[in-house]
């Protein structure tokens, strides 16, 4: 069950794009313009598959900080311990006593740490400015820093 403060923020074309999202099991493409609550969606949709398993959100390096901060204000039932942002090799949350409710990672740290990311089962994966991705012979990030 999503917090009241989270429902109660979602605008009525939100509600059914979180509907939509439900019934296709978080499945789905949020392709709103830009400024009219994609993350907050994404958010919802997440909250309704955090009991499932680990939540996986890949963004682009910048966006980590604001996804950890995002999280912790819609979802009061994910601690802020809860929420595992990778910065490097050292901190992948396969070194971890226990896996995370949400692990936030960067394209480029996903690309370095691929074969651990492949061996987690996910119970949702959000990846947010999908435009980034490209065929792998591209670099998603060229500027990023870890």
């Amino acid at each position: 069950m999503l917090p009241r403060k989270l429902l109660d923020a979602l605008l009525p074309f939100q509600l059914d794009g979180l509907r939509f999202g439900l019934r296709r099991g978080g499945r789905c493409l949020i392709a709103d313009e830009m400024g009219l609550g994609k993350t907050l969606q994404a958010i919802a949709i997440a909250g309704c598959f955090i009991n499932e398993g680990p939540i996986l959100v890949v963004c682009p390096a910048i966006l980590r900080f604001s996804w950890a901060e995002e999280l912790e204000r819609w979802m009061p039932f994910c601690l802020p311990s809860e929420i595992h942002l990778v910065f490097g090799h050292r901190n992948n949350p396969v070194h971890l006593t226990r896996c995370p409710k949400v692990v936030v990672i960067s394209y480029t740290m996903l690309h370095h740490l691929r074969k651990a990311m492949l061996e987690q089962e996910w119970a949702l994966l959000i990846v947010d400015e999908s435009h980034h991705v490209r065929c792998s012979k591209n670099k998603s990030e060229p500027n990023e820093e870890h």
